[in-house]
């Protein structure tokens, strides 16, 4: 297994409680890139998006995506559109592992539909109807990218059995 490890797929599919939880079984580092660009400008993601823009957040994960060096321990939780840049997506597997956490859009939305007010891309959804229409259309822009990770990991089932299958892909 290379070093770091990257967690990439659309929001809510536990990349950050299972980069959390993997980084403390393999006794690494663990960073969440939307976590580390909220400290770095002060503010919010949503608040990001809304006063600086959604070019600026993504030129920002830009920037952090080439901050991660061949070795670097760890384990980096993405945000959903982390990986959606060709050169970004390029950098990370020459220099780490990605594994894809794949998860129903059904599954997504049951999870989101109580953190809605924290997702810039979901803040104005008013039904779980239209939530899976966004996902979809998000799975539908973004899956090219998921699928070039070197492992993808169906992530439908409970973080135990999830962090499980992901510790048997890295031995």
């Amino acid at each position: 297994m290379k070093f770091p490890i990257f967690l990439i797929g659309l929001m809510g599919a536990g990349k950050t409680t299972l980069g959390k939880q993997l980084a403390h079984l393999l006794h690494v580092e663990f960073l969440d890139t939307d976590e580390q660009i909220e400290q770095q400008v002060g503010m919010n993601v949503e608040q990001v998006f809304s006063e600086l823009g959604e070019t600026y957040f993504r030129k920002l994960e830009k920037e952090m995506a080439f901050s991660f060096h061949p070795g670097e321990r760890m384990v980096v939780s993405t945000g959903g559109g982390f990986p959606c840049q060709a050169e970004v997506l390029d950098h990370m597997k020459s220099i780490g592992t990605l594994i894809y956490l794949e998860i129903s859009q059904a599954i997504l939305a049951n999870r989101l539909v109580h953190e809605k007010d924290k997702r810039p891309l979901l803040k104005r959804v008013e039904s779980q109807k239209e939530m899976i229409e966004i996902l979809n259309l998000q799975l539908a822009n973004r899956e090219k990218f998921y699928q070039c990770a070197d492992f993808i990991v169906p992530a439908d089932a409970t973080i135990d059995e999830v962090l499980k299958r992901i510790t048997l892909i890295l031995n």
